[in-house]
């Protein structure tokens, strides 16, 4: 049986920087170009886990979790989410197609063609967005999993 302190010995060697979640360090990260190397931190049963992607670019995911020991077996609740470059850099791409609109309507008026081009432009690069991001957690999934279950078989992950 797994407990807490093998699991966190787990994600603790497997972390190769030391970073807290904040902007400053997802820029790093970005710099980094680390494809190998986990990013996060590790600070008693809670961690924060993340690694650059080369196809996903800026905007990877990172892996919260909590370990919980209960009786039976060792327990890692995780929560997956996009780092906050990659969500304030989509944000900032979508809001310069609609303050694009606005100009062109501040400048000829409401031209059907224009409203409907960036409309089109938006939707585009949200669903490219979205489908990206759903493929770069799936696949970070996939990796904590193996790495967990690679060293810790009967320990489970929750996925909230």
């Amino acid at each position: 049986m797994n407990t807490v302190k093998e699991i966190q010995k787990i994600i603790h060697d497997k972390i190769r920087y030391k970073r807290e979640d904040t902007l400053l360090n997802h820029v790093k990260t970005f710099l980094d170009r680390d494809y190998d190397n986990y990013n996060g931190i590790l600070k008693g049963n809670d961690f924060a886990l993340w690694k650059f992607d080369h196809w996903g670019g800026i905007f990877y995911p990172i892996i919260y979790g909590h370990i919980s020991d209960s009786p039976d077996v060792a327990r890692i609740y995780i929560t997956v989410k996009l780092n906050f470059v990659g969500f304030l850099l989509s944000v900032l791409m979508v809001l310069g197609f609609f303050i694009g609109l606005l100009i062109s309507y501040k400048e000829r008026g409401l031209l059907l063609g224009d409203y409907f081009l960036s409309m089109v432009v938006t939707s585009l690069l949200l669903i490219a967005f979205i489908l990206g991001y759903r493929h770069h957690r799936k696949i970070a999934l996939a990796e904590f999993d193996e790495l967990i279950k690679e060293k810790a078989a009967d320990s489970q992950i929750i996925l909230n």
